[in-house]
């Protein structure tokens, strides 16, 4: 399953901020992006955030694990 349409309203409200924020249904997920350029995945109303070498080892400090 992918984001529900309540958590898909919660996300548009909590990601306003960051302007352009779209949400797309993908592959059984959902993608969200900003001015085109995904940044997250919901899967099962879950939120994935995109990780790189630059913020890794932030989001491993605060609990995040990876989407598997």
């Amino acid at each position: 399953m992918s984001a529900s349409p309540g958590f898909c309203d919660l996300l548009r409200e909590h990601l306003a901020g960051l302007g352009g924020v779209s949400l797309r249904r993908m592959f059984g997920a959902t993608g969200v992006f900003s001015h085109g350029v995904m940044f997250g995945l919901v899967k099962d109303d879950v939120l994935f955030l995109r990780a790189d070498a630059g913020n890794r080892v932030g989001f491993e400090a605060e609990g995040g694990a990876p989407f598997t």
